[in-house]
């Protein structure tokens, strides 16, 4: 979890220089890699591994054109961490996923 949420932070500061570490697809393959051991028919809404997974996902899909399937993925794991009992970090998680995407972005 901890590796996860350092690689995100990682991400996300590189974002900001406008800095690409992975060629396109990359990082989306690596998302897809590391979400195949987890079990994502029943989502815990408390995993923060997760979250940080989405997050990652969410940058990856923001830096390159993502297939029908592994955009409906994304928006289903969205909808399943956005449990209101869940934990706060994993909501946290899903919100920065939606805005780093833009997902409900008007331009």
């Amino acid at each position: 979890k901890r590796l996860s949420r350092c690689m995100l932070e990682c991400l996300y500061a590189l974002r900001t220089f406008h800095y690409q570490v992975f060629e396109q697809g990359e990082l989306l393959s690596l998302t897809m890699l590391m979400l195949g051991n987890c079990d994502t028919h029943k989502v815990d809404p408390n995993d923060t591994f997760l979250g940080n997974l989405l997050e990652i996902m969410a940058i990856s899909l923001s830096n390159s054109i993502a297939a029908e399937d592994v955009c409906k993925f994304f928006l289903s794991l969205t909808v399943q961490l956005n449990d209101p009992l869940g934990s706060w970090r994993v909501r946290h998680s899903v919100a920065r996923a939606i805005g780093t995407v833009k997902l409900f972005h008007n331009d």
